[in-house]
């Protein structure tokens, strides 16, 4: 018999991927680089046709200077964030939180109604345009 090895760590992005799955949602891209053009920051969870990107904020109940809560990784997100919304992309940020609460998969619902509901909008007005209308 094998030792079962816990871990204290929580794979959000598994919890929040499995939840996404469950809504019935399309599955979103894990762990996607190169959205934002000339960089190679990574982005959880990525739907691409309505450009909207997950981003999960680990480790906020952690001490001490690590990932997103030392200068350089905060002021790093903060150029991310603001990157890809430059590129039309509407970023999510969750934490464990609020995807044990169900606001992480309520939020990405709305956001997906929302971007489709937008593509559809300019689909018809370049059909419209295309009709002279």
């Amino acid at each position: 018999m094998g030792i079962a090895i816990k871990s204290r760590h929580t794979d959000w992005e598994s919890v929040l991927y499995g939840q996404i799955i469950a809504a019935g949602l399309p599955a979103p891209e894990r762990r996607v680089v190169g959205i934002i053009p000339g960089r190679k920051y990574e982005f959880d969870l990525w739907y691409k046709d309505e450009l909207v990107a997950v981003e999960i904020q680990g480790g906020i109940y952690a001490r001490g200077k690590m990932g997103h809560h030392s200068a350089t990784g905060i002021n790093r997100d903060c150029e991310k964030i603001v990157l890809a919304q430059l590129c039309g992309v509407l970023i999510i940020p969750v934490t464990s939180d609020h995807i044990k609460a169900g606001k992480a998969l309520d939020w990405i619902e709305r956001a997906m109604k929302h971007r489709t509901g937008i593509k559809k909008l300019n689909e018809n007005l370049r059909m419209g345009v295309r009709h002279g209308l």
